[in-house]
């Protein structure tokens, strides 16, 4: 052989070797294609959270392959087929539950009713064996499933490590999906039993759609090596001083050919090659005995049980001790509803056990427990406190032997782990906006002490609708969501508060998801949002070029004038007439602070105004809607700065257009004046030097200005018709000086 060859081979025994040393062991499988329910007890009548399961109800277990749902009378949807890692899928025989009624009508495949009354009706299907996992480590549990029950509690798991007496819950719970998933389990607690079992538990719950819980290609497997497993007993490992010896008996697997084993003493020789021997031991104390095995693969997983053996003085009391499911610490926090196994570990000889279970009562009085006289106990704890508190309870065992009694006191500790409640603030209320606008939907933290939630949840958001546009960034979209606008799909969010903006009108929902340590709730607004949408409106001006110191109107260019929404009374609500009706906000910028202004605008709040802009001027007008939705528009004035002042050649006093009634100088910001009027023999019949007195300024008529055609304006002074000459010096804000001459012709 070269040596390229030899070392193949050696690597090939290596990577064997490693095969051997850590190989999995498959302790329990089922694929369910054997007809019936093979390895498994269908529907248990079992105790779980403080109440039995029912072996036929509104529901029940069976095995089957039938896969086809039905559309009446009731919708049932199909069951998914299975995916190619399941044995013999697409179709194949599978655990799962099904409707009473459905299965009456011949409907077989997964499904389940909600119709009884009460407590949630349970359904347990447990393994009808139990399997040792002495000596093995990463023990697991694995299984395929689907549940689309609309209860996240309904589909759940159990195990029991003595012979199925008692059920504990694992952590999780298997909802929410109508495709198989791959599912494993794997607790510390799984390891080194002698008598482990799984069930799988339905909860019946109040709503939701098919299929229900669903199981298939079941597996219990544990890790082991390929040398041999070390493990032993003893006849007794309480020994009185008086009868001190022990018979040791071998328990290794593996197939060990050798022994070797030591008894705690400290002393060379106090050590065996015997597979089961006998030792005296001659003092008082507490011995660890260890192990060693060997096969034809080499020395195997030591066995060394800690302070295994006590010698103790039968006349002196033992000491007392217990573990709490499994753990010696001496308090252990539970659930309401939930049991815990007591096992004593007392040292030194115990003759009776009383367990003792004070207080262990809530303020109604019908969760009190018994006392008990076993040295192992199962007791059900159903109850917290009084508005879900946290409740402690004490639990004592007294020991006692030949020598005396000893007593020690524990606590369980039960939290009313209630799962979380999803409900926004508002959640009665739609919530109305317009087009482009935002919304703030809160998480309401009320529901926490109203139903005494204790755990915190964490949340999800989903919102239909919305511009993601208009998000902030660190949020994550869903990639399902629609396409018919792209800025907007189904977007998913977190925490307690979230700000979302519609860009199109419509009604749309929000679904809020939250989920605790003991539960998840999720809860659908169908009609959360109503959008509604923008009016429009067109701003217009009777003349944008302006002289500095007169006025116009803007208006908007309305095709149908409705009521204002100010005005409406109930009738017109009643009625329906808030569909078309607008109330209009007129208003400028201020050049230097950018404040609104509305100070030259005379009816700010009607659809047309005069404004008397000094400068330059952008005019925005604000249209809402009856729903307080907006539009906006803006139109722009420019001042023409020339200065201008003239007269008019003709007048008829009291009569015509108001501008024609008197004799004015019209101009604009016209500071300083000088008028005289003269008739045909050149004496004065009117003068001033008041700009108030004769000046026309803008289109504001100056009451009681004007030459009105009598001898200095006295009414019983009237003038003949004819020709005047006028003589008017006229002086602008900025200095500009012009002189005015000419005649009025004087028509009554």
């Amino acid at each position: 052989m070269g040596k390229r060859s030899k070392l193949i081979g050696v690597v090939l025994a290596l990577f064997l070797g490693v095969l051997q040393a850590h190989s999995q062991v498959i302790l329990f499988q089922d694929s369910f294609e054997v007809a019936g329910s093979g390895k498994w007890s269908l529907n248990a009548t079992h105790t779980i959270h403080g109440r039995p399961c029912v072996p036929s109800g509104e529901n029940h277990w069976v095995v089957n392959n039938d896969y086809a749902g039905v559309t009446v009378p009731v919708p049932i949807r199909n069951t998914a087929a299975q995916p190619a890692a399941i044995v013999q899928n697409p179709n194949s025989n599978y655990l799962h539950i099904v409707s009473g009624t459905a299965a009456g009508a011949g409907v077989n495949n997964a499904n389940y009713s909600y119709l009884a009354p009460g407590p949630n009706e349970q359904y347990m299907a447990h393994m009808a064996s139990d399997y040792v996992t002495t000596g093995l480590t990463n023990v697991t549990f694995s299984f395929w499933w689907l549940n689309w029950a609309n209860q996240d509690t309904s589909g759940q798991v159990f195990y029991s490590i003595d012979g199925g007496n008692t059920w504990i819950k694992t952590p999780n719970v298997y909802v929410a999906d109508t495709n198989w998933k791959l599912a494993t389990i794997s607790l510390p607690a799984f390891e080194n039993q002698a008598q482990l079992r799984f069930a799988f538990v339905f909860i019946n719950p109040d709503a939701g759609s098919a299929p229900g819980f669903a199981v298939d290609d079941v597996m219990l497997t544990g890790s082991t090596s390929g040398t041999p497993v070390a493990n032993f007993s003893s006849n007794k490992q309480t020994v009185c001083l008086s009868q001190p010896c022990v018979n040791f008996t071998d328990l290794s697997t593996g197939g060990p050919n050798r022994w070797k084993w030591d008894f705690g003493t400290g002393l060379a020789q106090d050590t065996s090659n015997a597979q089961n021997p006998t030792f005296c031991f001659t003092a008082l104390g507490q011995y660890t005995i260890s192990l060693n095995v060997w096969n034809g693969n080499g020395i195997g997983t030591p066995e060394v049980k800690t302070n295994y053996i006590e010698v103790v003085d039968c006349n002196q009391p033992p000491k007392a001790n217990f573990k709490m499911n499994g753990l010696l610490s001496n308090t252990i926090t539970i659930c309401a509803g939930d049991s815990v196994i007591f096992q004593d570990t007392s040292s030194g000889q115990v003759s009776s056990y009383y367990w003792s279970f004070p207080g262990a009562e809530d303020d109604s009085g019908f969760c009190r427990i018994a006392n008990d006289t076993n040295p192992n106990v199962v007791i059900h704890y159903p109850c917290a406190g009084s508005f879900g508190r946290d409740t402690t309870y004490t639990v004592t065992l007294s020991a006692s032997g030949t020598g005396g009694a000893d007593f020690i006191t524990k606590t369980v500790h039960v939290q009313a782990c209630i799962p979380a409640v999803a409900r926004i603030v508002g959640a009665t209320e739609q919530d109305k906006s317009c087009e482009g606008r935002c919304l703030t939907f809160i998480y309401d933290k009320s529901v926490e002490d109203e139903f005494y939630i204790r755990s915190k949840p964490t949340l999800t958001w989903y919102f239909w609708g919305i511009d993601t546009n208009a998000l902030d960034s660190g949020y994550t979209y869903s990639p399902n969501g629609p396409t018919n606008h792209p800025t907007k799909k189904d977007t998913v969010f977190t925490g307690d508060t979230n700000r979302v903006c519609y860009a199109d009108s419509g009604t749309f929902q929000v679904v809020l998801v939250a989920e605790n340590l003991h539960g998840k709730d999720s809860t659908v607004y169908p009609y959360k949002v109503s959008i509604y949408p923008n009016p429009t409106v067109e701003a217009i001006v009777e003349d944008e070029n302006l002289l500095r110191g007169y006025s116009t109107s803007v208006s908007t260019f309305e095709r149908y004038s409705g009521k204002y929404c100010r005005d409406l009374t109930e009738f017109d609500i009643f009625n329906g007439d808030s569909c078309c009706c607008f109330n209009y906000y007129w208003y400028y910028l201020d050049s230097v602070t950018g404040n609104i202004r509305y100070d030259n605008i005379r009816s700010p709040n009607s659809r047309t105004t005069p404004v008397r802009p000094e400068v330059n001027t952008l005019y925005y007008v604000l249209k809402e809607n009856y729903n307080g939705c907006r539009a906006l528009d803006s139109i722009p004035i420019s001042i023409n700065l020339r200065y201008y002042a003239g007269a008019p050649d003709i007048f008829t006093p009291g009569t015509g257009a108001s501008q024609n009634n008197k004799f004015y100088i019209f101009g604009n910001q016209i500071t300083k004046i000088d008028a005289r009027v003269y008739n045909r023999y050149g004496q004065v019949v009117f003068e001033t030097k008041v700009v108030d007195e004769i000046v026309w300024e803008s289109d504001i008529n100056p009451v009681g200005a004007g030459w009105d055609g009598t001898y200095r304006n006295q009414r019983e002074k009237e003038l003949d018709p004819g020709v005047y000459t006028y003589f008017v010096k006229v002086w602008h804000e900025n200095g500009e000086y012009k002189e005015l001459k000419g005649n009025v012709t004087l028509v009554r």
